[in-house]
């Protein structure tokens, strides 16, 4: 707990009064060992900027700053079937791109074709 505070560069009585109204003591004592945190440390602390995943599990990076998205899913083969039906309908290519994808998330969102491309959309028609 003691090294999140550090990288969040607060003191305890920053932490405590900034942060949900904990005391100092109560930080010092959670840091020190000597009472496991509750809700509303822990809450105190994601609202400071740790990632609460890190705090519970040592999993991740220790600050949400840090987070990162991961990659989007793209079901490839449909989008490839998007584009090759545009470029046969004449669509002029400056155009291609943003047709391509407006079209593929309307077919996602109508749950025509997932974006991992694994198993059917809602319209059991997935490519």
């Amino acid at each position: 707990m003691e090294a999140v505070r550090v990288s969040l560069g607060l003191s305890r009585p920053a932490l405590a009064t900034e942060n949900g109204g904990l005391s100092v003591r109560t930080l010092e004592n959670n840091e020190g060992g000597v009472n496991e945190a509750k809700a509303t440390t822990l809450a105190a602390y994601v609202k400071a900027g740790a990632n609460a995943n890190w705090l519970l599990t040592g999993d991740g990076p220790m600050l949400i700053k840090d987070l990162r998205p991961g990659p989007a899913k793209v079901n490839v083969p449909a989008l490839s079937a998007i584009l090759q039906g545009l470029i046969a309908a004449g669509l002029p290519q400056e155009s291609l791109a943003a047709a391509a994808l407006e079209f593929y998330q309307m077919n996602i969102d109508r749950g025509l074709i997932t974006p991992d491309g694994i198993g059917c959309g809602d319209g059991k028609a997935a490519a």
